[in-house]
């Protein structure tokens, strides 16, 4: 008898453990609402499901209506607070613009918040300027407009047809008189380089820009640099380019090619004779070596010949 008690308060016990790990059985009270509750899942899924397509698919549009609206209202409300006002322009990279002319212009611009402004526009408005090259202009939150300027250096000294001298930079682009600038290393005047807006006129202007930074690269690339001795170099749609050195003012043809070989050679004629070396100018080939000593000054040479220089002299 004491045995079947005991194993009976076992089993009890087993149960009890059971229930407790697995919760009530399913007939407890407490089991009732959590079938309704399961039940009314079931039927929100299946009235979901029995929905048709069409309207479902308005459901989510009208969703995300109401999401891009209330997000493009917060967006709008927070661009357009004072705490986004443009209150401080940054600006770099200008040396020779004028910080003022530039801040004038950009407060035109920047009355608006910052996430207003039209950057492009910004950018069109401030390269009006001829010394500005490229602009860049960002924004730094929240308050901050940066703007870092590239500006148009002088290049080239350019006897124009009027006969005005202006410098223009690497694009062609008039910058001011020779008088405006004190630039230590002034390079050889040019002359011939087309004038005009035309669209072929614009292209041939900028294969006469290409050709003398070929020239001023042969030349200054390797010492001695020899532009120093350069006073002017003639744009010559025929003959290519030609030179008007410092000695004599004589006129130099090197043609289209090889621009420091053929100006040296002819300087070698200019030296030669400056030193009176007959020996010299036969080693030049120039068999009439004792002419270009005695007789009338060099007028011009011809370098553009492979195996020898031309001299002419000038008419008497």
């Amino acid at each position: 008898m004491t045995e079947r008690k005991r194993t009976t308060t076992s089993k009890t016990s087993e149960l009890a453990i059971r229930h407790t790990r697995r919760g009530l059985p399913r007939d407890t009270p407490d089991a009732a609402p959590r079938k309704r509750k399961k039940a009314k899942r079931r039927t929100v899924r299946q009235r979901v499901a029995s929905t048709p397509p069409f309207w479902r698919a308005m459901a989510w549009c009208v969703l995300v209506i109401i999401l891009i609206t209330v997000g493009a209202t917060v967006f709008r409300s927070l661009t357009r607070s004072e705490m986004f006002s443009v209150k401080h322009i940054d600006i770099t990279g200008n040396q020779r613009t004028s910080k003022e002319e530039m801040l004038t212009a950009l407060r035109e611009n920047s009355n608006s918040g910052l996430w207003q402004l039209n950057l492009d526009d910004i950018r069109q408005k401030l390269k009006k300027n001829p010394w500005v090259r490229e602009v860049e202009v960002k924004r730094s939150l929240p308050d901050r407009l940066k703007v870092t300027i590239s500006e148009r250096e002088p290049w080239l000294l350019v006897r124009q047809e009027s006969g005005h001298v202006v410098w223009v930079d690497q694009d062609g682009t008039i910058l001011g008189e020779q008088s405006r600038f004190n630039v230590s290393n002034v390079p050889p005047l040019v002359s011939g380089l087309a004038e005009g807006n035309a669209p072929q006129v614009a292209d041939k202007r900028q294969r006469q820009l290409e050709q003398m930074r070929q020239l001023l690269t042969a030349l200054d690339n390797t010492e001695p640099r020899l532009s120093p001795r350069i006073d002017e170099v003639m744009l010559d749609d025929v003959n290519g380019l030609k030179l008007r050195v410092n000695e004599g003012r004589v006129v130099v043809t090197i043609g289209t090619e090889n621009y420091r070989y053929r100006t040296e050679e002819a300087l070698k004629v200019l030296d030669a004779v400056t030193r009176r070396d007959v020996t010299a100018l036969r080693v030049l080939k120039l068999t009439d070596a004792e002419r270009l000593l005695s007789g009338p000054p060099i007028a011009y040479i011809n370098a553009t010949l492979s195996d020898r220089v031309v001299v002419g002299l000038a008419t008497q």
